[in-house]
Formats: structure tokens, sequence, C-alpha cells
């Protein structure tokens, strides 16, 4: 199976926010300024691949209840979306979207599903497939942006083809990864009209999908939306250019490994600070055996 990794964009951000319009009950945020660069960090850490420290949030999670799917949405062109979502002023020092997807390959493997709409389409996993053939009612979209109506229109296609595979995904134990590129308003000069309109749109879009995942991972989903105001490209190395690798384990022992989690049904994330831990339990034990043996010769050596 393939997956697409996607493009390293770096781009210049005067005023934008990170939102978050859904999370799970087992994970809570504080903070204030989070760097934009931290984004894929921050993901991260609230999917349970890494418990290293994200600079600017506080995170508190449970070990033990992870999200089953994530749904990031970068929107150019407007300082927020939602008047009702928890939000974070984002600090501009770049923007990495290729190290998250990395991490969850690595992790996964081919288990994972991927999709990506932008106004030309959506592609990704075999979800994405299933996605180019829905067939959505474009008239409950109100803007009178072409480009937007478009890119809209794929978003719904996108939760019309989760909401079918609701079967599948239920019983899913990997970390799914759904991204939305909404570009269209990048420089547009619009009347407060216009952008209420579109920015009432683009609200819909995040409910209807936001709903769809719902409904088919529980509430084991995080939503979030990326507001890039008058984002600027300052340099974008082959941005929406789609390349394909497999995403099988490198290794004969990563294959193995692959393999043992499925089989056992092993869906616990572990964080780069194992090898800490288990030195902690190895250390206690050793204590405990050192501790019995003493005692043991002491008293075999008692006159």
């Amino acid at each position: 199976m393939k997956w697409i990794i996607l493009s390293l964009a770096v781009v210049g951000i005067t005023a934008s926010s990170i939102q978050f319009t859904s999370l799970p009950k087992s994970i809570t945020l504080s903070g204030n300024v989070l760097k934009s660069s931290k984004v894929s960090d921050l993901n991260a850490n609230i999917l349970g691949l890494t418990t290293n420290p994200v600079q600017g949030i506080e995170i508190e999670t449970d070990l033990f209840s992870r999200p089953h799917a994530i749904a990031a949405f970068y929107v150019e062109g407007v300082d927020t979306v939602s008047d009702n979502a928890q939000s974070f002023t984002l600090e501009d020092n770049g923007l990495d979207l290729i190290s998250l997807d990395s991490k969850l390959a690595l992790t996964f493997g081919a288990d994972r599903e991927f999709a990506q709409t932008s106004r030309s389409g959506v592609s990704g996993s075999s979800i994405a497939g299933l996605a180019t053939e829905q067939t959505v009612d474009a008239s409950i979209i109100k803007t009178k942006i072409e480009s937007l109506r478009s890119e809209l229109v794929q978003v719904y296609k996108l939760a019309k083809a989760i909401r079918s595979q609701s079967a599948k995904f239920e019983i899913s134990e990997t970390a799914d990864v759904y991204r939305v590129d909404i570009k269209s308003l990048s420089g547009l000069n619009l009347s407060d009209d216009e952008r209420a309109t579109a920015i009432a749109d683009i609200n819909n879009a995040v409910q209807e999908l936001t709903s769809a995942l719902s409904n088919v991972y529980g509430e084991q989903v995080v939503v979030e939306i990326i507001a890039l105001s008058s984002a600027i490209k300052n340099a974008e190395v082959e941005n929406h250019k789609i390349s394909k690798r497999d995403v099988t384990p490198v290794t004969a022992t990563d294959q193995k490994l692959a393999q043992y989690r499925k089989t056992f049904n092993v869906s616990v994330f572990t964080s780069s600070d194992y090898p800490a831990i288990f030195a902690i339990f190895l250390g206690t034990s050793l204590a405990l055996v050192l501790a019995v043996l003493y005692a043991t010769v002491g008293m075999m050596t008692m006159d």
C-alpha cells in the first residue's frame, strides 16, 4: 500500500491561530502562544506518538485513551474561523507539514487511513478513492467564490465517504489523519458580507466532517483549524506535489514488530521516553534481587 508524503511549506503568518473544535475528554490543553513549527509536535503528542513537552502549550492526556482520528483544516486568509473553539495564537516560524505523517507511517505502516482535500479533489489512501466517487448537494454552500465552493465540495464528499465506512473504522486501532486545504480566501478583497458568508460555509463544512468522524470513531476525535491570516509563502518546496513510497517497515525487525502488534491487538502508543521508564523498572528489579541475595548470603553465614 502506498501513502502520500505531504510537502513542506514554510509560510509567513501575520496574525494566525490554531483552534480546536473537537477534543476527547481525556485531553486538556492550556497556554497562550504556540510556535507554528511546533504544530506537528503538538499533534504527535495529542495522538500519543510522543510525550515530549511542546513549548507554549501544556498537554494533559490519558495514556490508555488515545484519539483514533485527527482532522486538520488549513485555512489561509483569515484570523479565525470558529467562534466556539479553544484557540491559541500561532507565532510564525514556519510550518512543517511532513513530520507528523512520517511518524504515523513508521508507527502504523499500511494500517492507517489518510486523506487530503483541495479544490482539485481528494488524494490519499483507500478512503480518498471512495470520496471521489461521492455526489453531494452543492446548494448548501452559499458563497459565490467558485474556488472555495470547489474546496468545500471535496470536504462534504470526504465526510460522506467516512460515514459509509463506519463498520470498518469502528474497529480501527490506528490514528487516521484527514487534512483539508482551503486557500481560496488568501489575497481576496472581500466585502464584510462576502467574508462572513465564506467563513460560515467553512464552519458548516467543519461541522459536517466533525459529525461524520464522531459518528464513526466515537468520542476519540480531534478537529483543529489552523487559520493563516494573510499567509504569504516565503519559501515552498514542491507544494502540492505528491510523491509516493512504500510504508511497509524498513527492516525485518520492524516488519515482525508490526505483525506482532496486529496479532496481539496492541494499540497503546509508546513514547520517546519509554527507554527511561524501562531503565527505572530494570534498576528497581536489580536492586530487589541484590537485596534478597545479600539477605540470603547473610543468613547462610550466620553462626
